[in-house]
């Protein structure tokens, strides 16, 4: 397994610019995934609670918005100014098969790194729409990917705490009671 190291300073009071720590993140964000899943059973994928949509919902999402995501960039390298749509949950999602979807998003994701590690430093600042509303630059794109990154693992993981404590396994793990479980636990 791969794991990347966040950029680190110089010394002195260099700063790390933003972009190559939303850098730093996504690359990490497809590890994240797969601990965060690894062991879920199918049902638990594809249930989500009454505040958060579904895992599945989620990877599905992230697949829409990584496409959008990924053609907005291309384009602005082109010297374009794209106009950026991002997707909306929708019923739709919930009819994919998960694991098409997260392949799919391992996939998109590569291609949205390899673009965007060939940014040039001026070229970051290049501008995309929002909605047709609101210009941002390419920086604050990746940051902007980055932010929906976090709150899908965020989402993730408090779904995989809630997973394991109605499984038991969180009781087991704690000192406490498994120091009080009796060699005779069949009884």
């Amino acid at each position: 397994m791969t794991i990347y190291a966040p950029p680190t300073s110089q010394g002195g009071n260099d700063t790390i610019p933003a972009e190559l720590i939303a850098l730093a993140h996504l690359e990490a964000t497809c590890n994240g995934i797969r601990l965060r899943i690894a062991g879920l059973s199918p049902d638990q994928i594809y249930r989500g609670t009454a505040a958060d949509a579904s895992i599945a919902e989620l990877v599905a999402l992230a697949v829409e918005r990584e496409k959008v995501y990924l053609q907005a960039v291309k384009q602005s390298q082109v010297g374009e100014k794209p106009d950026l749509v991002e997707p909306e949950p929708t019923g739709l999602l919930l009819d994919r098969v998960f694991n098409d979807d997260l392949s799919t998003f391992f996939a998109v994701r590569r291609a949205t790194l390899d673009v965007l590690r060939t940014v040039s430093a001026k070229h970051w600042e290049n501008k995309i729409m929002v909605r047709g509303q609101r210009e941002m630059t390419l920086r604050e794109l990746a940051m902007r990917l980055d932010q929906h990154d976090a709150q899908m693992l965020s989402t993730i993981s408090t779904q995989r705490r809630g997973w394991l404590k109605t499984n038991g396994v969180d009781e087991l793990r704690d000192s406490g009671v498994a120091g009080k479980l009796s060699p005779n636990i069949a009884q």
